[in-house]
């Protein structure tokens, strides 16, 4: 170290620094220098968030990083990405790249891996797309709610005017006050329920007795002798019904012959008759009839001795 000079020296502290810095900026990008990769290019329509040194995933596991972006101008415009990957990783025939957004606003490439046992080779171009995530839906639906911030600062226009109505108040007023008389009318009824209640309870018990009771002496009651007896006097009573229909068809019998024989109508009118026509004459003619002497019987006239004379 004496041969060397001084700006040797700082030559060399300059060349190992400028090493240390590339080595530190190589390992924090997550590049490995000595490790073997595999290389492929994933071909993207858009690629914005996404940069050099992203981490690459494989169904969301960490593989690679991305070594370099370059625009294709000649064929598709479409991005191309270069990417290397862990050598013991083999990409199926049918796998697909996909970028998407977190919430933080980084962009992470994913490789989707298909279901194949044919795999690609080194350098093989994997085209991908974008994933829509929340922030990709939230973003979509910005024109939507755009068209909808008219009709919300009306809608918020009507409510103010409903809030600042005083019927709002005096209706919430109200249900204080209603609220209120229910909490009475709760407590009342809670009330009556502890007291009485126990009342009601005891008078329905009684009442159970009670009709447990008369059903006790129902079942004792003879149904079965009590129905015998009734359709017996029903049986009896249909024939005297009987009976009595005969007696008031029979024109022969002693009632057929009242009810049915003129014969007796005319003699008993006959007889009514004569029964008047005595009862006139007595009327006129009572000394006829009757003879009443206070010193005793006199003797008949001689004209009506000689009627009554044989």
């Amino acid at each position: 170290m004496k041969n060397f000079t001084k700006e040797i020296k700082i030559a060399l502290v300059a060349i190992l620094s400028i090493v240390i810095i590339y080595f530190g900026i190589t390992f924090l990008k997550g590049m490995s220098l000595f490790d073997d990769s595999k290389s492929f290019y994933v071909a993207l329509p858009e690629v914005s968030g996404l940069a050099v040194s992203s981490e690459v995933l494989a169904d969301g596991f960490p593989v690679g990083v991305v070594r370099d972006m370059s625009f294709d101008y000649n064929s598709n415009k479409q991005v191309v990405i270069h990417i290397t990957v862990d050598k013991k990783l083999n990409i199926p025939i049918g796998s697909y790249a996909e970028l998407s957004k977190e919430m933080l606003g980084a962009t992470k490439l994913n490789l989707v891996l298909s279901e194949t046992n044919l795999f690609l080779n080194e350098g093989d171009t994997i085209s991908g797309g974008w994933r829509l995530g929340a922030l990709d839906a939230a973003s979509s639906l910005m024109p939507k709610l755009e068209t909808l911030m008219p009709k919300l600062d009306s809608i918020m226009y009507g409510l103010s005017i409903l809030v600042n109505n005083p019927s709002i108040a005096t209706t919430l007023d109200n249900m204080a006050y209603l609220t209120t008389d229910l909490k009475t009318t709760t407590g009342q009824l809670n009330n009556l329920l502890g007291k009485e209640m126990p009342k009601l309870a005891n008078n329905a018990n009684t009442m159970m007795t009670k009709v447990g009771n008369a059903t006790d002496k129902m079942n004792d009651v003879d149904f079965k002798g009590l129905s015998d007896n009734t359709i017996q006097t029903l049986t009896q009573l249909q024939q005297v019904t009987s009976d009595l229909q005969k007696l008031l068809t029979n024109r022969e019998g002693t009632y057929g012959k009242v009810m049915y024989d003129p014969s007796l109508y005319n003699h008993l009118d006959s007889t009514i008759q004569s029964a008047n026509a005595l009862m006139n004459d007595l009327r006129a003619h009572p000394k006829r009839y009757v003879h009443f002497s206070v010193f005793g019987k006199k003797d008949r006239a001689p004209k009506e001795a000689e009627q009554t004379a044989p």
